[in-house]
Parts: C-alpha cells; structure tokens; sequence
C-alpha cells in the first residue's frame, strides 16, 4: 500500500509537469505554485522543493485537462527539469534509482484530480497568499508617536465640550505618547501587539490661577475659598504616565499604500514627581509647582481607535477612568483627537 501510495503520488507529479509545458504560452492564466512533496521509498527518503507554474481556471487553481498528450517520462530529473526545480547533487544521486518508477505512461487527466495535486495547489498557492510568512523581530515591533488636542468634560463622551467655571481649559495642542510595540500574532492581515508606553498630557486653564482643593478646582478670588494669591500669569496641569497598550490592528495587503485601523485599550499607572502637578507661571518668569498626587487617579485605561495610510494615522482617544479619585467629588474625562506618526 505504501508502494502504491507513492506511485500515485509521482505520477501525479507527471501529470502535473506535462499540463505545465501544455500551458507555457498562455500567459493571461499563468500563475506560481510552491510545490513541497516529501515522502520515503524504501530507506530514501525523498524531497521534491520548489516553484512550479500552474493555470488559473476561474477561482481554482488547476492543471487545463484539455491536454492529453501521453508522453513517457523516462526520469525523475526530466520531470524535475520540465518543473524548473533545483536539486543538489546529493539528491541526485539519490533520485537515479527511481527513473524505472517513472517508466509507466501517466494520465493526465487522472492526474489533474488526484488530491495530491489538489491539496498541492490550493495549500501552496503562492500568489493567493496560502503561504505561511514568517515574520522577525524587526518586522513585528514598531514605535508610534502620538500628538494630540485634549481638553475634558464631565462625562466620558463629552470632553471636546469643555466644563465651566474655574476647572474650564483651552483646546490646546498638548498631549503625546510614545509608545514601543510589539506584535505577538502577526499574519498579513492582522496583528495581536502589547506594547509599552509613555504619556504626558498638558491642561492649560482658561483662568490665569486656578488651585486644586480636596472640594474641586478654585479661584484664589473666591472669598468663601480664602486663598492666597500667587498673582500667577497662567496655570496649567501636568499629568504623566506609564501605559502598556494592547492593539488589534489590521492592514491592506496593498504594501504601496497600506491602508490600517486599530483599536488599543491603554491601560496605565500615574507618574507623581517634580515634572507633573499644578505648575504657575509667576512675575519675573519664575515658576511654582504644587503636587497633586494626593488627588490623582493612580490608574488609567482609554480606548483609542485609529485610521491611517502606512505609519499616519489619525485617532482618537476616550477614557474609560477620570483623572482624579474619588477624594474630589467632581470628575473630569479627558478626550485626545490627533495624529500618529
């Protein structure tokens, strides 16, 4: 049975290699195969690598059953010839011992519905992309720079609307992340990446000084607050973070011009230090900062969706956590719109 087994097979390599030279000149329908057939006659073992041309007939990929010549192949290396593959020379030597097994007339068209030959075509269709690729270290991590308009609302879907009173803050072009991929499920089409990131966002306050107390944003004129003034010019504050992105990404298979989408949870973990906080611009150009790491979130996670060509893209960002805890009775959402390069 075994025996048997293998002549189908080498027959069926016959037919296939005589339905290619039938087809050499129909060039509209000409398409590669990969062919990879490795089986054991005896103690031999025998391996058959390397590109063939086959016929495309409407979806399938098929050898024309038209042509019926019966001519008689006398050798494995004029098969392998015909097929346009490359042995070495120890493989040679090996395959002489089989020219008598070719010796036997095949039949195309029986050939043509072997499912040898068919699972060769369909599973090792080069152009239609059945190959599996592999992929390296290089190809499968990226870094992305993100640069955003942010401002916050009292709710999570509203934060392009902005709130009133003293917590209310300008639109402004303020917030970046960088962030190092990478892609642990990666085909042509899609990517699995986790990544590991850096944020920083900026709020600038529309008032010139504004203070953060455990009861919510105040201005230092509010006489029922009794704050000292700094006489600051402007204030702003100053959040950053540590973030380990998760993306779904997909991509075109139009290298030239590839179109993408994602969407990236981001979860994250708040940085308090002397670079983040409540930070007053003074007379003189001094500058005073006051922490406010007693009233932070100590977490984060966002949602972010993006569209893009190649490595641009545009996004945005909604957060599925406030900035600060729940020690000040007010939340504040922030919403990032902006561009990846």
């Amino acid at each position: 049975m075994k025996m048997k087994r293998i002549l189908l097979t080498l027959t069926a390599l016959c037919g296939l290699s005589l339905g290619l030279q039938a087809q050499s000149q129909d060039t509209n329908k000409v398409q590669k195969v990969t062919v990879n057939i490795d089986t054991t006659i005896g103690n031999t073992r025998v391996q058959v690598i390397g590109d063939a041309t086959v016929i495309e007939d409407g979806t399938d990929m098929l050898v024309n059953p038209s042509y019926q010549n019966e001519k008689l192949i006398t050798s494995l290396e004029q098969l392998l010839t015909d097929m346009g593959l490359n042995l070495n020379d120890k493989n040679k030597a090996s395959l002489d011992s089989l020219a008598t097994i070719l010796n036997i007339p095949p039949s195309v068209g029986e050939a043509i519905s072997n499912p040898a030959i068919q699972d060769l075509i369909t599973q090792n269709n080069t152009t239609k992309g059945k190959k599996k690729k592999h992929y390296g270290f290089g190809a499968r991590s990226d870094i992305d720079f993100y640069w955003a308009f942010n401002n916050w609302g009292d709710k999570q879907y509203n934060g392009l609307l902005g709130t009133e009173g003293a917590s209310a803050i300008n639109t402004s072009f303020s917030s970046y992340q960088l962030a190092w991929n990478y892609a642990i499920v990666m085909v042509p089409h899609w990517q699995l990446k986790v990544g590991l990131g850096y944020e920083s966002d900026i709020y600038k306050f529309q008032q010139p000084e504004v203070h953060l107390l455990s009861t919510g944003f105040a201005l230092p004129t509010d006489p029922a607050i009794g704050l000292t003034a700094y006489n600051a010019s402007a204030t702003k504050l100053v959040t950053r973070y540590v973030t380990l992105p998760v993306t779904i990404a997909y991509r075109s298979r139009d290298w030239g011009r590839r179109f993408t989408c994602a969407v990236a949870a981001i979860p994250g973990l708040t940085l308090s230090g002397k670079h983040s906080g409540m930070k007053y611009q003074l007379d003189n150009n001094n500058k005073r900062v006051e922490s406010v790491s007693q009233y932070m979130n100590p977490f984060k996670c966002d949602l972010r969706l993006e569209v893009g060509l190649r490595k641009r893209a545009l996004f945005v960002q909604v957060p599925l956590m406030p900035v600060f805890d729940d020690v000040i009775a007010e939340k504040y959402y922030p919403i990032k719109l902006g561009f990846k390069f």
